[in-house]
This record gives C-alpha cells, sequence and structure tokens, in this order.
C-alpha cells in the first residue's frame, strides 16, 4: 500500500463527516444495540445481508426510553435549577428499578459471554450508573451555566469512537 493511500485510509478519512457518522453508526449498532458483525457470532438473515435489523430486547427499548425521559426532564428541570435537577432522578431511578425487577428474564439481551452476575443485574448496574452520570452532568450544567455535555461529547465521546475503530 502506498503512503499517501495509508494516511488517506487510517488517519484523513475519519475526519470527513459522512465517513465519521457512518463510523460512530456502525460502532453504535454493534456495542449498543447488539446487532452487525461483531466478534460474537449473532445470527443474520443470509438472503439478505443488507436489511437493518434491530435486535432489541424489551429491556433494552426501555432502558433507551428511560435515558431519553431522563435527559429530557432533566434539560426542562434545568430552568428551575438544582432543587428540580435532583427530582428527575429521584422519580425516574425507583420506577427504573421497579421495572427491571418485575421484567421476565427473557426480556433481558443474552449475551454469549457469560458474567458472574446475573443479566437483570447487569442491566440494574446500568441503569442506576446511567443515572447518576447524566444526572451529574445536567447538575453540573444547572450550576455552572456551561454546556458539560457539549464538552463531554467533544473530549471523551468523539476521541473514543474515532480512536479505537473496531
Amino acid at each position: 500500500m502506498e503512503k499517501k493511500n495509508f494516511v488517506y485510509l487510517y488517519y484523513l478519512r475519519f475526519f470527513w463527516p459522512p465517513y465519521l457518522l457512518r463510523h460512530l453508526w456502525d460502532i453504535f449498532y454493534v456495542n449498543a444495540l447488539g446487532s452487525g458483525i461483531a466478534p460474537v457470532p449473532v445470527e443474520h438473515d443470509d438472503e439478505n445481508p443488507d436489511k437493518l435489523e434491530l435486535h432489541m430486547r424489551p429491556a433494552t427499548a426501555l432502558g433507551i426510553l428511560y435515558l431519553t425521559g431522563l435527559c429530557a426532564a432533566m434539560y426542562y428541570g434545568n430552568n428551575g435549577g438544582p432543587p428540580y435537577m435532583l427530582l428527575a432522578p429521584a422519580v425516574f431511578l425507583p420506577a427504573a428499578i421497579l421495572a427491571i425487577i418485575l421484567l421476565p428474564e427473557n426480556a433481558f439481551v443474552k449475551t454469549p459471554v457469560r458474567a458472574l452476575y446475573s443479566d437483570r443485574f447487569g442491566a440494574l448496574s446500568r441503569i442506576v450508573y446511567y443515572t447518576a452520570f447524566f444526572s451529574s452532568v445536567g447538575y453540573l450544567r444547572s450550576l455552572t451555566g456551561v454546556n458539560v455535555g457539549f464538552y463531554l461529547m467533544l473530549f471523551w465521546i468523539l476521541p473514543v469512537f474515532t480512536t479505537f475503530p473496531y
């Protein structure tokens, strides 16, 4: 491979927005939704390989809905100041914990790699972590007036996604 092709393929191409967005979608599709081509074998429709399939369990869909609702509540609670910012996680987290406890075991994603804890406990741990994380970001924005989420995406999420392509 020529040097200019190597530089283009492995360095410059990641700064081209259409390629970067497609690349970020691929990473999200494989890592967050558990679909696409991954190191762990996943059943696919061999007759239609380009078909977009979202292999999402009910717990995953509810988790995405929960985080979207939490972020929206914190965004609108930001107008009321720090006391209202604390109200959103205090209401949302107990509801999420109750939903996780009430969901049947087959509603959770079964990964081929088995952990020492149950899928339910893993989902519960992730919800608690993401609630604390997003609440902290929202609370910092409320206290400082600085858009902390933008800097988080710019200096943490974007470099992580573009540094480790696959």
